[in-house]
């Protein structure tokens, strides 16, 4: 059964409010509220509305005042008007404040009512499908090249994927709607890396400390970044996170997701100096500082878990997509193949049941989610 579309009605009379539940009741779920403050409140506590009607007059907080705030808190939701006649310039003017899709004037029909709510809601699918798919076209074409290009340098590339886990669990209750983009700016920040020098990447991965000319060329990475995202379209969010994590922005002007990204390949090069975990995050809280304190916590929160993946340990045969690497993939001759922090994807599940047996040191230790 298709799950109703979800309204919310907000009107200081509960005669009215009575009204719109009556008419709208049949086709929609509906929340009402008597009040601007009473629906900011319940908008922050329920899932987001398909649309939103609102009266224009209502005392301590017009209907546009309303709606441009709602529009602030949840701006994918579709906002309508009710006003009198007498209102109209001001709903003229709320239309352009607060992108208010339609207003209605007072008495509305029934029939009118229905065909602009229904109306509405058809731009509010419109809308969530354009984003959904483009979230999803965007997600699997970095994806691919994200695997591509670790199958072709998983130095580089065991960095992005250990950095890119960690900034989805420190962002997971700080700032879930900063997730996407700081996944996908984790995995272009470092992607010119695929150009740098073996030998200038293998010191790099074991953190040790680089010639001049290496290190200026790793800190060229985000510029690098940043350059490439300009010709992509729709991504001008993730390319203002890559460009904070260039500039070094401080934490108070740097976007949450640029914070976060700092904050795990900092992290990552800790460890990667042979740090412990508890050891990087002792020295990352001596700078504390230089980091989000939220974020900083949410790490601490991460790393203090007593409940974490199994790790268990298998042969090449039984690694399947999914695992995670916990620890680096080597050739009996003590060749990389795959780094550590490397989640397996199908492509390279079947290109290890190709290799010859005997080929990679065994046994493996994987995590399993």
């Amino acid at each position: 059964m298709t799950e109703l579309a979800r309204i919310l009605c907000v009107d200081d009379e509960p005669a009215v409010l009575e009204g719109l539940e009556l008419h709208l009741r049949r086709k929609f779920t509906l929340t009402t509220a008597t009040s601007g403050a009473e629906a900011l409140e319940k908008m922050k506590g329920l899932p987001p509305f398909a649309a939103i009607v609102s009266d224009m007059r209502m005392p301590g907080m017009s209907g546009a005042e309303f709606l441009k705030a709602a529009r602030a808190s949840a701006p994918d939701t579709v906002r309508l008007l009710l006003t009198g006649h007498a209102d109209v310039p001001s709903a003229v003017s709320a239309v352009n404040d607060g992108q208010i899709f339609r207003f209605l004037t007072k008495p509305c029909s029934p029939p009118q009512l229905m065909l602009a709510v229904e109306t509405a809601v058809h731009h509010h699918r419109l809308i969530t499908a354009e984003r959904e798919l483009l979230e999803k076209t965007l997600r699997g074409t970095v994806k691919m090249v994200a695997d591509v290009l670790a199958l072709a340098n998983p130095l580089a590339f065991g960095k992005v994927t250990r950095a890119k886990a960690l900034v989805e669990v420190l962002l997971k209750d700080v700032a879930p709607d900063e997730v996407w983009k700081a996944d996908v700016a984790c995995l272009f920040t470092h992607l010119g890396a695929v150009n740098l020098p073996h030998s200038t990447l293998e010191r790099w991965y074991r953190g040790e400390t680089l010639e001049p000319g290496e290190k200026a060329e790793v800190d060229k990475l985000p510029q690098q970044a940043e350059a490439l995202l300009a010709h992509i379209p729709r991504l001008e969010g993730v390319r203002e996170l890559v460009a904070s994590v260039a500039r070094g922005d401080p934490p108070q002007r740097a976007p949450m997701g640029a914070r976060a990204v700092r904050l795990a390949y900092d992290f990552d090069a800790l460890c990667s100096k042979g740090d412990a975990p508890a050891m990087a995050f002792e020295t990352l809280k001596l700078h504390a500082a230089s980091y989000d304190s939220a974020l900083l916590a949410a790490l601490g929160k991460h790393l203090d878990a007593s409940h974490g993946p199994k790790v268990r340990e298998v042969t090449l045969r039984e690694v399947r997509a999914g695992m995670v690497l916990t620890e680096d993939l080597k050739t009996k001759n003590g060749v990389l193949l795959v780094p550590r922090g490397f989640e397996v994807t199908a492509a390279l599940q079947a290109r290890f049941s190709s290799m010859a047996e005997g080929a990679v040191k065994e046994p493996i230790r994987v995590s399993i989610k």
